[in-house]
């Protein structure tokens, strides 16, 4: 069984739905940061060199594990040549979407590979994700 098939399994429990949709920031973060990382050419050593932090905090990052701080967004963005976005969305009131925390990675300077991740409800997060796993799998 492939991992996204066993967290589709996983996600008809409620519980777990609402679990793994509460943690969607933290990977949000991770991918945008090893994109970015990637795509500069840079190991996880060397990006924790230009952020002044230990290669084990960038690892972390980049797993989800934990919630960064601010402060730690906020270098990893500048020794990536980007800017870092947060917006907090009011939920929704009538039930149906639940608004949560978007963040937002973009380089600096113009950049028309730059990829803005937002997004206002899990539902709309729920079906980008769908499409990408779709390409991903192609």
């Amino acid at each position: 069984m492939k991992a996204r098939e066993l967290i589709a399994k996983l996600k008809e429990n409620p519980e777990f739905a609402q679990a793994y949709a509460e943690l969607e920031p933290q990977h949000q973060i991770a991918r945008e940061v090893i994109r970015l990382r990637v795509q500069r050419g840079l190991t996880q050593q060397e990006l924790a060199q230009k952020v002044g932090t230990q290669q084990a905090n960038i690892s972390r990052l980049e797993n989800a594990v934990g919630s960064p701080s601010v402060s730690l967004l906020l270098r990893v963005a500048r020794a990536l040549d980007a800017r870092l976005s947060l917006e907090l969305v009011a939920r929704e009131q009538d039930g149906r979407r639940s608004a949560v925390a978007a963040y937002k990675a973009r380089p600096a300077v113009a950049d028309p590979n730059a990829v803005s991740l937002r997004y206002t409800s899990q539902a709309e997060w729920h079906s980008l994700q769908e499409s990408s796993d779709a390409h991903a799998d192609e």
